[in-house]
């Protein structure tokens, strides 16, 4: 008896036969056998033994095994480290704190409109007994930095303020009393804000109010 084997019934034939005795079924030779090569390769990967047809090998997954180092992974996820993923998240968390911490921040700032003012002038010259005004001079952070500002709040009715001059004319000072008619008479509790120009550096010493009823001067040393 030969090596070769019936394809139909697996019966070993002689290896002169072309036809099968046993069920007479004509011999086709395998595909290993007219590449004359083994059915059996070794993974370029882990060196196992795999099919010569596999597309992935079974031991490692590698794709094409008999490709060699060309060869990529099939079907393998390959996951960031778990500690990269924790050091990410911690980093992110960090930020987000810092973040809510400068808003917070900001917005106590921004709540805190006055800041180191002089409510309680000294008057200088006494004024009539008609007019009554009250004067203060403080910071507000406006436009990322700190300014100086004036108010001048009228506690009597029908006041007009005429002129506003800030140490003898030394600082220059702008109107922002918005919403308010600051030509016409005041009502009680109106109050007219001045912002204090910043060039030249001007340190709030005295303050002048022209009124129609006369005039008033304060000073906050």
């Amino acid at each position: 008896m030969g090596t070769k084997v019936c394809n139909a019934c697996k019966y070993l034939m002689n290896d002169g036969s072309d036809f099968c005795e046993k069920c007479g079924s004509k011999y086709e030779p395998i595909l290993s056998e007219v590449k004359g090569s083994p059915s059996k390769h070794t993974c370029n990967s882990c060196q196992k033994e795999v099919s010569a047809d596999a597309s992935f090998c079974p031991h490692c997954g590698i794709k094409n095994p008999l490709l060699g180092s060309g060869a990529s992974l099939g079907q393998q996820i390959i996951s960031p480290p778990v500690e990269e993923n924790a050091a990410g998240n911690a980093i992110l968390k960090y930020l987000v704190i810092g973040f809510v911490i400068v808003v917070v921040a900001m917005l106590y700032l921004l709540s805190t409109n006055k800041d180191s003012g002089t409510s309680n002038p000294k008057i200088k010259q006494p004024p009539p007994s008609s007019i009554n005004l009250k004067l203060n001079s403080y910071q507000k952070l406006s436009g990322g930095s700190w300014r100086n500002y004036l108010d001048i709040q009228v506690l009597n009715q029908n006041l007009t303020v005429q002129k506003v001059t800030v140490n003898r004319g030394g600082c220059q000072i702008l109107n922002q009393s918005f919403g308010i008619n600051s030509d016409g008479p005041l009502k009680y509790g109106d109050t007219l804000t001045y912002f204090i120009m910043p060039y030249p550096a001007c340190n709030v010493a005295e303050v002048e109010v022209i009124t129609n009823l006369g005039a008033m001067t304060y000073n906050f040393n």
